[in-house]
């Protein structure tokens, strides 16, 4: 018989295999899934992530730019170009390493906290940080890997550091200390969210560390100190980045520091509500600020949230239980005082913060751990003695099934933009930004009547001047594809009279004017939009087809090579270079161009269209 501390890690190693199994699963849905949202500017058009030479330059590593999430943005696209489903499975290995992460540490709270079986009882945690829904804004979005990654870099500092304070010889502590620095570094420089990891330790070490008082947590503060500095410099370097920036700082246009601290109590009444219940999410929550403490609804959040932290702070600041105790109830109340407090703790950055979107999903990503342990440790204490142990892994069990199909489900909204979008339709029918992009996914499939509908019905909801803006930049474009191009102008000049928009608008006016044959005010309108935007490839490329048009082949193949030098992995302007240069004789190098784009137009049946334009040229079909 094999003995039973094997047995016990051989279960364990199984029961975890099972979660990762079922996360994989869960997530089956997103992996195939298309690029969303912010994806588009952080991603597809994103020239720092084309060079991974770029990163070999100190400069590449300042901090708060996420440098270490840029490069493995910079390894998935040497590895598979803008093929999805390769940044979609980087997404979620990091997911399942911070699950493997969330269970030893899970494991090291729960024994601390004298659960009979606290292997199993972390598998559970574990389970629930890996299954529940709310993770899928993390995992299933690829530029969210920014938050699941810095989780990752922040459970490894704190798993180290407390190796480095438990280690008996000084030359390992010193090791996991240097190690721990290390990994909290990685965290910034994956998202600045890792800056309360010290605070985190010291947390840790106050519920559950083996020296208690104020020799312990003076023990702590000294392998913490270095840390903290790191943080606090972190900060200071983050608050100046967002310093005149209009998503993220003091700057928010109408939501001043007063209100943003008065709204974020109902943002966090509303995250353990979806914790409780995952029904609702949304990839556009749309929370209005509060602007007064006297409102109903920000006074209760605030009283309660109140309630909440004031009784974690009374059971973490009483005497810590002997272990073993006649009852597991004191040190099952000191746990779930713990997950409060990290839940707060790790929501502190995007609470004190002034946020374009004050509630959104992936934010609870890691803060989650400390609700599903003191859950955890609550429910091993009620259980005990009323459910055996096969009943409560069964119970266990259930549970996480329940959860990952939610999860499988969930996922499902981020495979595609359309179904993402129609989605948060369903939850916030009256807000203009579902409708804006909903619209957008529409017309990014070639469906132009959806989008037009789509986008009126966003006007409709009355959107703030940059976003009206920005919705009639799209109708235009939209209306412009469907060949009504008199309508399109007519939104495209409206939506020009908004300066952060102008250039856009100017660019898409100038190729609707192209297909009217009017290219003498096209020339004009581009022009004009390079004036405002000199990185704008569409001016780029509708600015080389007027030349085209005009005679110019020559000038037509210098714009189309700088709108490819800036956004080299758009089909359109290597088939417009390999005419341009067709026209000026050059054979070789327009075959080379066409063969280029042929590999990158995923419609097979519009390079079947294109052929005979270049087949006198003396190129292969492929």
């Amino acid at each position: 018989m094999a003995p039973r501390p094997v047995h016990q890690r051989a279960l364990l190693a199984g029961l975890l295999a099972a979660v990762v199994a079922a996360t994989a699963a869960a997530y089956a849905p997103s992996l195939g899934g298309e690029f969303q949202f912010d994806d588009e500017p952080a991603i597809q058009r994103n020239p720092a992530i084309r060079s991974l030479e770029r990163f070999a330059s100190p400069a590449a590593w300042d901090l708060p730019a996420r440098p270490l999430t840029a490069l493995t943005l910079a390894l998935d696209y040497r590895a598979g170009a803008l093929d999805p489903r390769g940044y979609h499975l980087v997404n979620l290995l990091i997911h399942l390493a911070a699950v493997g992460l969330a269970f030893l540490l899970a494991r090291r709270a729960l024994a601390a906290a004298d659960v009979p079986s606290p292997g199993p009882a972390a598998v559970v945690v574990a389970g629930l940080f890996a299954l529940h829904p709310l993770q899928t804004e993390s995992v299933s979005y690829v530029i969210q890997r920014a938050e699941s990654l810095a989780s990752l870099c922040f459970l490894a500092a704190l798993l180290l550091l407390l190796r480095a304070e438990e280690a008996p010889a000084r030359g390992r502590a010193a090791v996991a200390w240097l190690a721990a620095l290390a990994a909290a570094w990685a965290g910034l420089a994956a998202k600045p969210v890792a800056v309360t990891i010290p605070l985190a330790f010291l947390l840790f070490g106050q519920a559950f560390g083996r020296e208690a008082g104020w020799p312990g947590l003076r023990r702590r503060l000294v392998l913490a100190a270095p840390l903290l500095a790191l943080s606090a410099l972190a900060t200071w370097q983050g608050l100046r980045a967002t310093a005149g920036t209009t998503d993220a700082g003091l700057g928010v246009p109408g939501l001043p520091l007063a209100d943003a601290l008065l709204t974020q109590p109902r943002v966090v009444v509303r995250y353990l509500g979806l914790l409780a219940l995952p029904i609702g999410q949304t990839v556009d929550h749309g929370v209005l600020p509060s602007r007064s403490l006297a409102e109903p609804a920000t006074l209760l959040a605030l009283a309660a949230l109140a309630a909440l932290l004031g009784a974690s702070a009374w059971l973490l600041s009483r005497d810590r239980p002997r272990t073993p105790a006649p009852s597991r109830w004191p040190l099952a109340w000191r746990a779930a005082g713990f997950g409060v407090a990290w839940f707060a703790l790790l929501l502190l950055p995007s609470s004190l913060v002034p946020l374009a979107d004050p509630l959104a999903e992936h934010r609870v990503y890691l803060a989650s751990w400390g609700i599903f342990l003191g859950a955890v440790a609550l429910a091993e204490a009620a259980l005990e003695g009323r459910l055996k142990g096969p009943a409560r892994g069964a119970l266990a069990a259930g549970l996480l099934a329940l959860l990952g199909l939610l999860t499988w489900h969930r996922a499902g909204a981020w495979e595609t933009r359309v179904s993402l979008w129609s989605a948060a339709v369903e939850v916030t029918p009256e807000r203009a930004r579902p409708h804006q992009n909903l619209g957008y996914a529409w017309l990014v499939r070639g469906e132009h009547e959806r989008a037009v509908a789509e986008f009126r019905a966003a006007l409709a909801a009355g959107p703030d001047p940059l976003l009206q803006a920005e919705i009639l930049r799209n109708l235009g474009s939209a209306l412009a594809q469907l060949g009504r191009h008199g309508e399109a102008g007519q939104a495209l000049l409206a939506a020009a009279r908004h300066p952060g928009v102008e250039a856009s608008a100017r660019a898409l006016h100038a190729t609707s004017l192209v297909e009217l044959g009017l290219l003498g005010p096209a020339r004009q309108e581009a022009a004009r939009a390079l004036q405002l935007d000199p990185d704008s490839v569409t001016a780029r490329n509708t600015l080389g087809q007027i030349l085209l048009g005009t005679g110019d082949p020559a000038g037509a193949a210098e714009q189309f090579r700088l709108a490819i030098r800036l956004d080299p992995d758009a089909p359109v302007q290597h088939f417009n270079l390999a005419l341009a240069l067709g026209r000026l004789g050059r054979a070789p190098e327009a075959c080379a161009a066409w063969q280029r784009y042929a590999g990158l137009e995923p419609d097979a049946r519009l390079v079947a269209r294109r052929w005979p334009e270049v087949r006198a040229f003396g190129c292969a079909m492929r």
